[in-house]
């Protein structure tokens, strides 16, 4: 568990609500024996916590791990101890979340960014880069209930180590070749929809960007902490406007601090890039004004201050990330 985590879950402690605990008597690993598993749920002011206790009933061994949840994000991961078998990850998944699914085109931007992020630093327009493999699917789009899934952790190794994985788990203690990954996006709220470029169309929740073009539509952009400086909980909205200037997509991005970011996607690349505000002269950035006669886009922020982008500047910050 690295500093910052001991230090949030230290604030998190005394604000916790007591949780009763669960218990279950099961041969989870299916090995002819009985085993026990004790899970306890206890909820603070802006994280929750699973606290496990897996009881093996034929070494009679025992095991413990957690998952800390914040409110700020839309998924959480934790390592299985592999002691419990593929049966256990089965049904131990079962008790801990609310229902088993594959990954859905929304989740796998998150999981997909979330691999890909780099901080840029240095006198440079953009600060920060991610990117992800474009998805396009007919229909309309639309916000999944919630669920889990089992992935490997040998084939997610990025995503694990750009979120910390499950940072409290004791590797040394217990072998993990599998992780859970617990995914609820209820905080998207219903889409709204506007006018995009040409024949495309801008679907908007809460927290997400979804571009339709003619009868598909991909997923953008979605607002996570776990991805970049974002709210401290999910149920304050955070997408403030969203525009397009040709092909690519402009996104407001309104911080429960007061702060505002611009991020610039391009839906046919994959690339996302977040202007640097420093490089710029710029504070929080209070207006976005696309002049498609020009080309460019016009900044101000909210003490004035005007910078300017090109539609070639843009193109060459692109480039020059990725």
């Amino acid at each position: 568990m690295n500093k910052l985590t001991i230090a949030l879950y230290s604030l998190l402690l005394p604000a916790l609500t007591y949780g009763q605990s669960r218990e279950h008597k099961k041969d989870f690993n299916k090995d002819g024996v009985m085993d026990q598993l004790i899970i306890t749920e206890e909820a603070g002011s802006a994280f929750s916590s699973k606290e496990i206790q897996y009881f093996d009933g034929k070494t009679k061994k025992q095991y413990g791990f957690s998952m800390l949840c914040s409110f700020g994000s839309f998924f959480e991961i934790c390592n299985i101890p592999n002691v419990v078998g593929s049966s256990g990850r089965e049904s131990i998944g079962e008790l801990l979340f609310c229902r088993k699914d594959t990954i859905d085109p929304s989740l796998n931007w998150l999981m997909e960014a979330c691999s890909n992020k780099i901080d840029l630093n240095g006198s440079q327009l953009v600060d920060f880069s991610t990117r992800y493999t474009p998805v396009w699917i007919a229909g309309e789009p639309k916000v999944t209930q919630g669920y889990y899934t089992i992935l490997s952790n040998k084939k997610y190794e990025k995503l694990l180590k750009n979120t910390e994985g499950s940072p409290d788990f004791d590797f040394n203690k217990m072998k993990s070749d599998f992780f859970w990954i617990d995914y609820y996006p209820h905080n998207h709220t219903d889409f709204k929809i506007t006018k995009g470029e040409g024949n495309s169309w801008i679907y908007t929740t809460s927290h997400g960007v979804v571009i339709k073009k003619d009868d598909k539509y991909s997923w953008a952009f979605i607002n996570d902490n776990k991805l970049f400086e974002a709210n401290e909980k999910l149920r304050w909205p955070s997408i403030d406007d969203v525009q397009m200037i040709q092909e690519l997509v402009l996104v407001k991005q309104d911080i429960n601090t007061g702060d505002t970011n611009l991020f610039i996607i391009n839906p046919i690349s994959g690339f996302v890039m977040r202007l640097n505000k420093v490089f710029a002269g710029l504070g929080s950035i209070a207006k976005v004004v696309v002049n498609k006669e020009e080309d460019s886009v016009e900044l101000s922020d909210t003490s004035g201050k005007n910078y300017s982008l090109t539609l070639k500047v843009i193109k060459e910050a692109f480039y020059k990330a990725f």
